[in-house]
């Protein structure tokens, strides 16, 4: 895997109402030198309603702008039965297949969530279906980060570090946002120790 500079980026997350190319546009205006693109189901950029043609264009755009693709945010849940990973597996295999069209030589990481519920019920069945997403993730050869949220079922840092442990994929990493363990009264230095 390649090695990857800090960048000051900005995720279209934010900007829910632009279609993609005009986001982008205002991004790289504003100064950012890199962008996440939000392929959840009513952004713009999901990833079915890019075809080849856009998906050239937003390519294009992004090398005339000079933006590096850091990030891809796709929301899928980690837990369910194997049966129901199925469709999640396919939307994180779309999400890659669309990072590799639009910089194929340094392919952006899946940023996602772990979903709801109870982390001291579900935590097994966290672990094993990570195995799962580390299977795709080699399979794609893209990175996969997921990020401790709070309120959901993977909401703390050493949680999220369980996770790591057990799986020990190169290809599995976390994302780390403290915006969601401020408000948990964990302190900034404890979450970054421990993650």
């Amino acid at each position: 895997m390649p090695h990857h500079s800090m960048s000051l980026g900005f995720s279209l997350y934010g900007m829910k109402e632009f279609k993609t190319e005009k986001a982008i546009r205002e991004v790289a205006e504003i100064g950012y030198d890199s962008v996440e693109l939000c392929l959840m189901s009513d952004w713009d950029a999901t990833p079915k309603r890019l075809g080849k043609k856009r998906r050239n264009e937003i390519r294009n755009l992004l090398d005339k702008t000079g933006l590096k693709l850091s990030g891809l945010m796709e929301h899928v849940g980690l837990t369910g039965r194997p049966k129901e990973q199925k469709s999640v597996h396919e939307r994180l295999k779309q999400a890659a297949e669309l990072g590799q069209h639009l910089q194929p030589n340094s392919p952006p990481l899946i940023e996602t969530v772990a979903g709801k519920g109870k982390w001291i019920d579900l935590r097994n069945q966290l672990r094993d279906n990570l195995g799962g997403w580390a299977k795709v993730a080699e399979a794609t050869k893209t990175v996969i980060a997921v990020k401790p949220h709070r309120g959901g079922v993977v909401d703390r840092p050493e949680q999220g570090v369980w996770l790591m442990e057990q799986i020990k994929s190169p290809w599995i990493k976390l994302n780390y946002d403290y915006s969601h363990f401020a408000h948990r009264d964990i302190p900034l230095a404890e979450s970054i120790r421990v993650m």
